[in-house]
């Protein structure tokens, strides 16, 4: 049985990507552009218990989507973490997204970007990236550059997909997702 974040993530899939609004509208989480001091990105409670995303405007379109994303994995795993302070992303943690790829954070966070089977997909194609380029054609595998050259998403982020039995139980573990925050995307 799927829970309710794993049910949350499946209702926006939209093809190739999931839809962020209607993860953020069940979450109840806004997004502003606001300039931010020496940071990228923020994530915090506010003190009136909104939940706000602060993308810096001269962002590109690829890593507002991508900090999108990371914010509300980390939030849902640490909700603590936005409170007070919140939770900074800055360009040093913007170079190290690849090197994350195996964090609870990351894991989850390409999951609420993408849908399981585009995430098949590029592990697969990924594996393959260096076989005969007719051999991949033959096989009709994802071709990732192209992929990614149309995605909304960092290409370091979308090659930091990984496929593996603890992603299921990371979406299905109660004890990573707060119940409040379950509670939110029913």
């Amino acid at each position: 049985m799927d829970s309710p974040l794993t049910k949350l993530i499946l209702s926006a899939d939209i093809g190739l990507s999931n839809d962020l609004n209607v993860i953020c509208q069940a979450l109840d989480i806004s997004i502003k552009a606001g300039k931010l001091q020496n940071d990228l990105c923020l994530i915090r409670q506010e003190n009136d218990s909104s939940i706000v995303i602060y993308l810096d405007p001269t962002l590109d379109k690829q890593s507002k989507f991508t900090f999108v994303a990371i914010a509300i994995a980390e939030m849902l795993i640490s909700p603590e973490r936005i409170k007070g302070r919140g939770i900074y992303y800055d360009v040093f943690f913007k170079k190290e997204i690849h090197n994350l790829r195996s964090t609870k954070a990351m894991i989850l966070a390409t999951r609420i970007a993408f849908p399981e089977g585009i995430i098949d997909q590029i592990v697969i194609a990924n594996n393959m990236r260096f076989e005969a380029r007719s051999l991949r054609e033959k096989n009709n595998y994802m071709d990732v550059d192209a992929f990614i050259s149309e995605s909304n998403y960092l290409p370091e982020f979308i090659r930091s997909v990984i496929k593996g039995n603890s992603v299921r139980m990371l979406l299905n573990n109660k004890e990573f997702i707060s119940q409040q925050i379950l509670e939110l995307a029913k």
